[in-house]
C-alpha cells in the first residue's frame, strides 16, 4: 500500500506540472545529465528545498549552466554534461548526499527503505563520470515504434527523427536554440497532454523497476549495468535508473531472484545485465507489479500478464488500442 501510495503522488504530481505548465508534460530528462522525471517533480511532492538547491545559481551553477552548449553540432563543448554533474555530486557534504538519497517517495519499502544511492563505478574507462546519486525503486515507460533501433532507447535522444520513434508517455526535453540561452529555465517540455491520444487511462506512466538480487545501488560500466544509476538525472548511457523500455520480448520480473546475474564482474552475455536487453519492470511484491496510469491511478499487474497485449499498447501513446486488464 505504501509503494502504490508512492506511485500516485507521482500521479498527483504529474497532473499539477501539467495545470501549471499550461498542459505540458513533464519531460522525462531535460537533456543529456539533466534533471530528470523524477527530479523535476521535486516541488510537487514537497521537495521543493531541494530541488532549489539542485537548481541554485550557486555552487551548482555549472550543473544548469548551458553556455557550453553549441547549436550548430547540437552538442556540449568542452567540460561534458556527464563530467559537471559528478563534479556537483562529489561536492556535497555527505550529510547533503543523504538527504537526496532518503526521499521516501523515491522507494519502495518492501525492497529498501532509509539512504539508498548508487556509489559503485569504474574509474579506469572513459565512463568515470557515471550519474552515481539516490537511485529510486520506480521507472519512467519507454517504448520506440521501431524495436530494432535500442539505441533510440536512449532517451537523451534529440534530434527529430529520434524523438519520433520514442512512443512513450515521456520524451525528452526541448533544448533552447539561440545564442545567450544560459539557463535550464529557457528549456520547455515537448509534449501536451494531448499526445496521449489513446487516452490517459490507456496509458502506463511509471512503474516499479526490476532490481535483481545482489545488483542494488551498483552503478558500473560496461554499458548495460546501469541499472541502479542515479535516477536524479539521466544519461545515454546511463538511462536505466530513472527508465525502463516495455520491449515484447520482455517479460514482468517475477521478484528479486530473477534475472539475477551470475557474476557481475563476468561480461560474457549482456543479457544477463541489461534491463534494455533482457528484463525492465518488476516488483518484490507477490504476483504483480505496479504502475500508475497516466489518470492518476494505480494498477496492480500480475507478472504473467503478456507484454505483447497489455504492457505494449499501454506503453504506446498512440496506437489506437484499447486494453482492458485482466
Amino acid at each position: 500500500m505504501q509503494c502504490s501510495n508512492h506511485l500516485k503522488q507521482y500521479g498527483v504530481s504529474l497532473h499539477n506540472f501539467v495545470a501549471a505548465k499550461d498542459g505540458f508534460l513533464p519531460w522525462i530528462v531535460l537533456h543529456e545529465s539533466r534533471p530528470s522525471f523524477f527530479a523535476t517533480l521535486m516541488p510537487f511532492y514537497e521537495q521543493t528545498a531541494l530541488y532549489d538547491q539542485f537548481m541554485a545559481n550557486g555552487q551548482e551553477r555549472a550543473l544548469q549552466d548551458l553556455t557550453s552548449w553549441d547549436t550548430a553540432t547540437n552538442s556540449f563543448t568542452g567540460t561534458s554534461a556527464n563530467e559537471r554533474y559528478r563534479k556537483w555530486w562529489e561536492g556535497l557534504d555527505a550529510a547533503k548526499q543523504n538527504e537526496y538519497s532518503s526521499i521516501p517517495t523515491w522507494k519502495c519499502p518492501s525492497r529498501r527503505s532509509g539512504v539508498q544511492k548508487s556509489t559503485d563505478f569504474d574509474t579506469a574507462t572513459a565512463d568515470n563520470y557515471m550519474p552515481t546519486g539516490p537511485v529510486s525503486d520506480y521507472a519512467c515507460v519507454v517504448y520506440l515504434d521501431d524495436p530494432g533501433t535500442a539505441w533510440v532507447a536512449h532517451v537523451t535522444c534529440t534530434n527529430d527523427g529520434q524523438v519520433k520513434q520514442q512512443r512513450g508517455p515521456l520524451r525528452v526535453g526541448r533544448q533552447p536554440k539561440g545564442i545567450g540561452v544560459t539557463n535550464v529555465d529557457a528549456v520547455t517540455p515537448r509534449d501536451r497532454i494531448g499526445y496521449w491520444s489513446d487516452g490517459s487511462s490507456n496509458q502506463i506512466v511509471v512503474g516499479e523497476k526490476h532490481v535483481p538480487q545482489g545488483t542494488a545501488n551498483i552503478c558500473r560500466t560496461p554499458w548495460y549495468k546501469q541499472g541502479e544509476c542515479t535516477a536524479l538525472t539521466l544519461n545515454a548511457r546511463a538511462v536505466a535508473g530513472g527508465s525502463r523500455r516495455v520491449y515484447q520480448t520482455h517479460r514482468l520480473a517475477t521478484g528479486p531472484n530473477d534475472f539475477v546475474p551470475p557474476d557481475m564482474n563476468s561480461t560474457d552475455n549482456q543479457a544477463d545485465y541489461s534491463p534494455y536487453m533482457g528484463y525492465g519492470f518488476g516488483s518484490y511484491h507477490s504476483g504483480v507489479c505496479q504502475f500508475l496510469m497516466g489518470d492518476g491511478a494505480v494498477k496492480s499487474i500480475s507478472t504473467t500478464t503478456p507484454m505483447d497485449k497489455i504492457l505494449v499498447p499501454l506503453a504506446d501513446v498512440s496506437d489506437g488500442v484499447s486494453v482492458s486488464l485482466p
